[in-house]
């Protein structure tokens, strides 16, 4: 008496036909374009490929999920439901590639290194420290050195990078730009009998 056992199950036959199964990006793009053109034709000009190469792929798209997602007519191609959900996760994920792809670049290109900079106590304590945090927080890969000082900086010699004084205007050899401008007052006790504004 034999027995039969079964056949094992082919497993690159299975991976295959998970994989023919499987929508990857191009084919939800695909959908969003013919989506957002109504036609074949104007996804073709979209996704710089032929008519018939659109034609054949959504034809495979739909075959492979076993549900139609476009109805045809002579005016173009409409969305059915399923076609419309499709399309809208497809500009969902668009918009998140975008987004990445931002962040990356961002990145990227982020601001780092070391800042010497040089100020009097007077303008640190009551003008630049909110400053400074808020810089740091916004550029945190740069490292903010201050040096605190009345004594002038040699900018020319690199002693500083950066040095913020008060100042009608900067030395011919350096380039300054205007922050804000610094009011001044003396004050004296009332006992003194000086007149307001004098």
């Amino acid at each position: 008496m034999q027995k039969r056992t079964a056949n094992p199950p082919n497993n690159s036959a299975i991976t295959s036909q998970k994989t023919r199964n499987h929508l990857a990006w191009n084919d939800f793009e695909l959908v969003l374009a013919i989506a957002t053109a109504g036609s074949l034709s104007g996804a073709s000009r979209t996704l710089g490929v032929s008519h018939a190469t659109v034609f054949r792929r959504i034809g495979d798209i739909e075959q492979r999920l076993g549900v139609a997602l476009f109805e045809r007519s002579r005016t173009g191609y409409r969305p059915t439901l399923a076609g419309e959900e499709l399309a809208d996760t497809a500009r969902i994920m668009d918009e998140a590639a975008l987004t990445a792809e931002r962040k990356v670049a961002g990145r990227d290109l982020e601001p780092r290194g070391e800042i010497w900079a040089t100020t009097t106590d007077s303008l640190l304590m009551g003008l630049l420290t909110p400053l400074f945090m808020q810089f740091q927080h916004k550029y945190p890969s740069i490292l903010l050195d201050v040096a605190v000082s009345n004594q002038l900086f040699n900018l020319t010699r690199r002693e500083a990078d950066v040095a913020i004084r008060p100042s009608n205007r900067p030395p011919e050899n350096l380039i300054g730009r205007p922050l804000t401008p610094i009011g001044q007052a003396v004050y004296g006790h009332r006992s003194l009998g000086l007149p307001p504004g004098g």
